[in-house]
């Protein structure tokens, strides 16, 4: 079985399963596969949204929906969608209000 790489040779860290469509989350990337004549075909999320700075050490550990959005769970935050937009929540934003 040949390795398949969502972008730059990454490792795939997560995936869910929806209808025809399977996302994956792996460094600093996540979208989504599809399958057209037999051949699976991939769809970059987060290709020209600038989400993460050359700093970041992020990847994509885990891939859910809740509410009708998808979640895409990285190590200090979740990004996730409403309504064709994606948005960010820190988890350092959530722990302040905690401490607070």
């Amino acid at each position: 079985m040949g390795k398949i790489y969502a972008s730059e040779q990454t490792i795939i860290r997560s995936i869910l399963i929806e209808g025809d469509k399977i996302y994956s989350g792996s460094y600093k990337e996540f979208g989504y596969w599809y399958r057209k004549d037999g051949t699976m075909h991939y769809v970059s999320i987060t290709k020209n949204l600038r989400l993460f700075d050359e700093k970041d050490n992020e990847e994509i550990w885990k891939i859910f929906r809740f509410k009708g959005s998808l979640y895409f769970n990285l190590l200090m935050m979740f990004l996730f969608t409403t309504e064709k937009q994606l948005r960010k929540l820190s988890f350092l934003f959530l722990f302040r209000i905690v401490l607070e």
